[in-house]
């Protein structure tokens, strides 16, 4: 795992060390409006965008625990619905008799 860790650190420095060169060399080979907008869109790619994507990832991750949270709301309402008719007393005619024969016959 170090090894690794080590690996990408040495990529990232690098990345970093390649980008410095380049602002370097726009910085005396172009105009400093040139310049200007390199170190621009330098910091945007390599900080804001990132920045914004991660944050419209935690949006997203957000959104979808909200929606299971409802869902498993709306599914405990449910069930607690079902156990509550379950237990609800169901009407019954108590003017039948029940035979040995299964033969219904009013009372009168």
């Amino acid at each position: 795992m170090e090894s690794i860790f080590a690996i990408y650190n040495a990529v990232i420095f690098s990345f970093i060390t390649i980008v410095i060169a380049v602002l370097g060399v726009v910085k005396r080979k172009a105009s400093p409006r040139v310049y200007k907008i390199t170190v621009f869109c330098t910091v945007f790619l390599l900080i804001i965008y990132p920045a914004i994507n991660h944050g419209m990832e935690i949006l997203g991750n957000w959104q979808r625990e909200s929606e299971y949270e409802q869902e498993q709301n709306e599914a405990e309402d449910g069930l607690a619905e079902m156990l509550a008719a379950k237990d609800a007393a169901l009407p019954y005619n108590t003017s039948v008799i029940h035979s040995e024969q299964n033969t219904f016959w009013p009372r009168h």
